[in-house]
C-alpha cells in the first residue's frame, strides 16, 4: 500500500470463485464493506509482483491515459 509491503500470499493460481461458483464480493476492487461503493467505473488493474518506481508509475499512466480520454 503506497510503496509498503503489507502482505503476501502463496497459493493456487486461476480463478478465484467463492463456494457458490461466483466471484465474491470480499475480493471486489472499490468497496470497503456493504454500505462503501464505488460509483464509477475502474479502467484498468494491474498487479506486479515487485514495487513500481515514480517513473515506472508515470510511464504506465500516459501510456494509456490516451485509451480513457485523460
Amino acid at each position: 500500500v503506497n510503496g509498503v509491503l503489507t502482505t503476501t500470499w502463496t497459493g493456487p493460481t486461476g480463478t478465484i470463485l467463492g463456494s457458490s461458483g461466483a466471484f465474491p464480493s470480499s475480493h471486489m476492487i472499490g468497496r470497503s464493506d456493504a454500505t462503501r461503493v464505488w460509483n464509477g467505473r475502474i479502467a484498468h488493474v494491474a498487479v506486479y509482483t515487485t514495487e513500481l518506481t515514480a517513473a515506472e508509475v508515470l510511464n504506465n499512466f500516459n501510456a494509456l491515459r490516451g485509451r480513457y480520454g485523460v
